[in-house]
């Protein structure tokens, strides 16, 4: 009987720490806040588009996160 209480009282402390973590990310997004600085943008070093002779624009929908944005 006491191995049992000990169970349930680990799952609901899993259970709470797991709703506190989705509600911090429902307000500051997956990776950090939004008043974080926005990560640097990577350069590309070779610029002949001779190389290239290809392209394709992808619209991608739900990013809410500025970070994952940017790495994407």
């Amino acid at each position: 009987m006491a191995a049992t209480i000990v169970i349930v009282i680990i799952i609901a402390v899993i259970m709470i720490l797991g709703i506190l973590r989705y509600k911090k990310s429902l307000r500051s997004g997956c990776c950090g806040s939004d008043s974080d600085p926005a990560p640097k943008a990577l350069r590309v070093r070779e610029r002949d588009l001779r190389r290239y002779p290809y392209g394709k624009v992808l619209s991608i929908n739900g990013m809410t996160c500025r970070n994952c944005a940017v790495y994407v």
